[in-house]
């Protein structure tokens, strides 16, 4: 058995959290509060955030996504290359989830040279889509703090007429 110290940086482990609402509720402003965040922004939501210290990387198309992945997954002592630029992270934040699967999706797409889905699309779509959060997600096992948003959705069922979050 070995024991360590809490404070040893080798078992240093960051948080993850969802934090999920309206739009225009304040999620981005408050998980820019957090220590040193680069906000991975998927939907050009970078008009709420004025804060100073806030590292922004715009997620347009799926090369987007892997260049940030690569990046954070290889970070060392808080710092990144993305961009060409280094960068001192502590809080990964991925604004939103839902429009980060839409970005996935919309590259599945014009790579297949389609506008609608099809079975395969929709495989890969979805598969790109898990395997990137799986990996964020896992960067608190590199100490980051990973903040995924999401937009509050209510759907209304025809059948039923009931609503659901």
């Amino acid at each position: 058995m070995q024991l360590t110290n809490s404070d040893d940086p080798r078992t240093k482990k960051g948080k993850t959290l969802l934090i999920y609402g309206l739009p225009g509720i304040g999620k981005t402003p408050f998980a820019a509060q957090f220590p040193k965040p680069l906000l991975l922004d998927c939907e050009a939501g970078i008009e709420s955030i004025r804060t100073k210290g806030v590292e922004i990387a715009t997620i347009e198309r799926w090369s987007d996504v892997m260049q940030a992945n690569v990046a954070l997954n290889a970070i060392k002592d808080s710092k990144i290359t993305l961009l060409g630029k280094e960068l001192t992270v502590e809080t990964v934040i991925v604004d939103t989830i839902g429009e980060l699967g839409r970005t996935i999706m919309a590259s599945a797409l014009l790579a297949a040279g389609k506008e609608t889905p099809k079975f395969d699309e929709w495989n890969l779509a979805i598969e790109r889509t898990r395997a990137t959060l799986r990996s964020l997600r896992n960067l608190k096992y590199k100490g980051l703090n990973v903040i995924f948003t999401a937009h509050e959705e209510y759907e209304k069922s025809d059948m039923t007429s009931t609503i659901s979050c």
